[in-house]
């Protein structure tokens, strides 16, 4: 039996323990830029209706939980977490899942273009930054759990596979990014197009991608088949005249999907970084291997533009215009350009000849990353609240928890409840139906439209529930089936409380509901 020294058996199993520590480095990168605090902005959203999906009676009767599901491979896949653990603890275990999932895909595609120690690390710390200080519209990589965040590891996976010519590998992940989210995953696959269209002489025949073509069509058939009956349900349920379009993008998402409505400041850094990442790739010496992924970032862009085309020769706002912008025309383009300056950057700093303008890069990819962890440290330490909250201030967070455990102990558990529609987190800590709020919108006509005229009749331009007439509480109450109210103590309503603390009563609406 030959014998194996230590020095060689360490020599064989090193670069297995450093792609580890490589690994590890990155996920530390991505949690440290997205720790807030239980429930993020997006959590008490998903996550409550994956809670529903695998358990109707869970706050059955719920407007927005009980409308259209478009993530179902989300639901199916980390929302089972909800099934069997609390809700908090789920979100956690999902988010390092899915940062770990993140680092797998970045590590693969900076280890692509720079396959030296730690650098994926310095070049997703720049990526977070540049996506998070540089959108446009409002988009993120790296939030809480989600269904997003899959998609995004999959396209970084996808474009490592890209850039090494393996198509097929591309084409497969990014059919699995759109079966869990239909639009972050489905323009990376249109953008994709726009890469095979330009290749040129690197353009695969399509022959050779029957196989990517076959199974990824067939993974994004599975997230486009949700979008697809929420068409048919909108085409046999909903009136021409109605206008739900309309609601969902110029009233509800105009921060996502209108330009025009978008903050002049953000546009302005999101062109900079445009400009400077067209900068660093025109500077940068010929390098086949960013030829690809610099076609699909400029396919990003090119679906940008047709977007603003559309908003500008469009009235706003129209019917024809919301229908059109509601496919969210920059979501792709506020994330390609960082992920761009981020490896462009990586890649100009390790190829570099001058010991100088290695240092130099290097810096940059530093300050950036690191400004912006500082940055992320220091404004989650000022804000002792998730933010998913959206309280308006701090002070009145441990009375909105109190109220709502008071409600889950003390109503049943098929009780409808009015609550503030800003409050986002009632049903995630009251565990209660309620019958709208702001955050919580559906994603078809027919629901939104419910959704819409709820809001209305309750709070018209106002955003608590204390300004409601209590005529239009009455009718709403016998139409509704709401049961119970929570309201702000600092303008009582004439009603019978059952409970009360420093900022919040609760009321029973029953003698409302009896009224004649």
């Amino acid at each position: 039996m030959t014998e194996v020294s230590p020095v060689a058996d360490a020599r064989r199993t090193r670069p297995w323990l450093r792609a580890v520590v490589d690994l590890l480095l990155v996920w530390l990168v991505f949690a440290a830029d997205g720790a807030w605090p239980i429930p993020d902005v997006n959590e008490a959203h998903y996550l409550t209706k994956a809670k529903h999906f695998w358990n109707p009676e869970w706050c059955s009767r719920d407007l927005f939980l009980e409308s259209t599901d478009s993530h179902v491979a989300f639901y199916w896949t980390f929302g089972y977490l909800t099934h069997v653990l609390p809700l908090p603890t789920a979100a956690l275990i999902g988010r390092v899942l899915q940062w770990g999932l993140l680092a797998w895909g970045w590590r693969r595609l900076s280890y692509t273009l720079v396959p030296k120690f730690g650098w994926a690390a310095l070049t997703g710390a720049a990526m977070v930054a540049l996506v998070e200080r540089g959108n446009m519209a409002g988009e993120w990589v790296i939030g809480g759990c989600e269904a997003k965040v899959v998609a995004y590891a999959l396209l970084f996976s996808a474009l490592a596979d890209l850039i090494r010519g393996r198509w097929n590998f591309a084409l497969v992940q990014l059919g699995g990014a759109t079966l869990f989210h239909v639009l972050a995953g489905g323009w990376s696959l249109v953008a994709l197009g726009f890469a095979w269209l330009t290749a040129g002489r690197d353009r695969p025949p399509l022959r050779t991608l029957w196989p990517g073509l076959i199974l990824g069509g067939l993974l994004a058939w599975g997230g486009l088949m949700p979008a697809i009956r929420v068409m048919v349900v909108d085409r046999e349920f909903v009136a021409p005249q109605f206008n739900a379009d309309v609601v969902y993008v110029y009233e509800r998402l105009s921060h996502h999907l209108v330009p025009q409505r978008f903050a002049l400041v953000k546009v302005l850094v999101h062109l900079t970084l445009w400009s400077f990442w067209i900068a660093l790739a025109v500077a940068q010496r010929p390098d086949e291997r960013l030829r690809s992924l610099r076609h699909v970032i400029c396919g990003s862009g090119v679906i940008a533009c047709i977007g603003l085309a559309i908003a500008l020769i469009l009235p706003e706002p129209s019917l024809r215009g919301a229908q059109l912008l509601r496919f969210y025309w920059f979501r792709l383009s506020d994330v390609m350009p960082a992920i761009g300056v981020a490896l462009e950057l990586g890649v100009a700093a390790a190829t570099a000849t001058s010991a100088l303008r290695r240092i130099a890069m290097i810096a940059v990819l530093a300050v950036v990353g690191g400004g912006n962890l500082i940055g992320v440290c220091i404004e989650r330490a000022n804000m002792p609240m998730g933010r998913g909250e959206n309280l308006g201030y701090a002070s009145n967070l441990e009375p909105w928890r109190e109220v709502c455990a008071w409600i889950k102990d003390n109503t049943p558990k098929d009780a409808i409840v009015i609550s503030p529609r800003q409050f986002y987190t009632f049903k995630w800590y009251a565990e209660r139906a309620d019958v709208g709020t702001w955050k919580d919108i559906p994603q078809n006509n027919f629901w939104i439209l419910l959704w819409r005229m709820n809001l209305q009749e309750l709070y018209g331009t106002e955003a608590w529930i204390n300004y409601v007439p209590l005529d239009k509480l009455q009718r709403y109450a016998k139409t509704s089936g709401a049961s119970y109210i929570v309201a702000y103590r600092e303008k009582p309503l004439a009603l019978r409380a059952v409970y009360q603390n420093n900022d919040f009563v609760v009321y029973e609406l029953n003698e409302l509901a009896e009224a004649r």
